[in-house]
């Protein structure tokens, strides 16, 4: 069998775990296409191609760990937007204020509109 075909035969056992992820946990399902899902997956296939079959309770991290590293990765892509950001001449701003409608939540979305030549 071809690479190409064990991949497609694999999609379609990965798929209805992804189904029941959304489902279960209420997460929209443009999640799986996004750039940073795409990341941690890659993540993952990595440490498996590396050490082999592994259980994923084994390589993923608890909420703890995320949280008390949510400040250092924030930090890092904050210098990272603002040096980019310094770089560009001329840029537009937009706000967005919106309230979840089953928490109440009230959100401010700031978006930052520019071309990088």
């Amino acid at each position: 069998m071809t690479s190409r075909l064990v991949m497609k035969i694999d999609m379609f056992v990965v798929q209805p775990g992804s189904v029941l992820f959304f489902c279960v946990y209420c997460r929209p399902f443009s999640i799986i296409e996004g750039h940073g899902f795409e990341a941690v997956a890659n993540k993952f296939i990595e440490i498996g191609a590396k050490y082999g079959k592994v259980n994923a309770a084994d390589v993923l991290p608890v909420a703890t760990t995320i949280s008390r590293h949510l400040s250092s990765v924030y930090d890092k892509q904050k210098d990272l937007f603002l040096s980019t950001l310094a770089e560009v001449p001329v840029f537009g701003v937009t706000c967005d204020m919106w309230t979840h409608d089953s928490t109440n939540a009230s959100y401010l979305t700031v978006t930052v509109h520019f071309i990088k030549i």
